[in-house]
């Protein structure tokens, strides 16, 4: 398993206005700088991905988005967010609500696993919805289930993240796009 993290260099801050509108594929080169302290990450999954393609024609890579779920990673975004208003009845998020990027139910995830065992074809899969939420759908969605005062900070950064092609993974498999609200409701369900 890999990661749509991998598109990060493509993603634009908020105040500049710049979007990049046309889907990332994967066979899209990913602008890699080995000095660069921010691209460990992207090196490292990058080799991984490298070593299993490399291995045999038939292995398979799949590019996870922003998985979501009842017992999302503390770490994450999402998680963070659930933590801070369970932990203070308060959120106060630190990034700009127009923030977007795609996300993907973990339940989406685990049914595309098991139809690409099934036999999808080697190669690497963009494993996403293909579009984006921002973090105000999500503080739409938290008020409508969770009790919380919500701070703002107006003035805080944002990013826009591009939008993921995932039309190879839906040829091989079949996969359907969650709703936006399918996506939504996997948080607290």
């Amino acid at each position: 398993l890999s990661s749509t993290l991998l598109y990060q260099h493509w993603a634009r801050p908020l105040a500049s206005g710049a979007v990049v509108s046309t889907p990332l594929n994967e066979a899209e080169s990913i602008p890699v700088s080995p000095g660069a302290a921010t691209d460990v990450y992207t090196i490292s999954k990058l080799a991984g991905e490298s070593l299993v393609l490399a291995t045999g024609a038939d292995n398979i890579v799949l590019r996870l988005s922003n998985v979501v779920g009842p017992a999302v990673a503390m770490e994450s975004f999402l998680g963070h967010l659930v933590e801070e208003i369970g932990r203070n009845g308060r959120l106060y998020l630190q990034s700009h609500a127009k923030s977007e990027k795609d996300y993907i139910s973990v339940g989406a995830v685990t049914w595309v696993i098991e139809q690409v065992l099934k036999g999808a074809a080697g190669g690497i899969y963009n494993l996403c919805n293909g579009y984006n939420l921002s973090h105000q759908q999500w503080l739409d969605h938290l008020a409508g289930s969770l009790d919380f005062e919500l701070l703002i900070d107006d003035d805080a950064p944002g990013l826009i993240y591009p939008p993921i092609a995932n039309s190879k993974l839906v040829h091989a498999t079949g996969f359907e796009p969650e709703t936006p609200q399918q996506v939504l409701a996997a948080l607290t369900h």
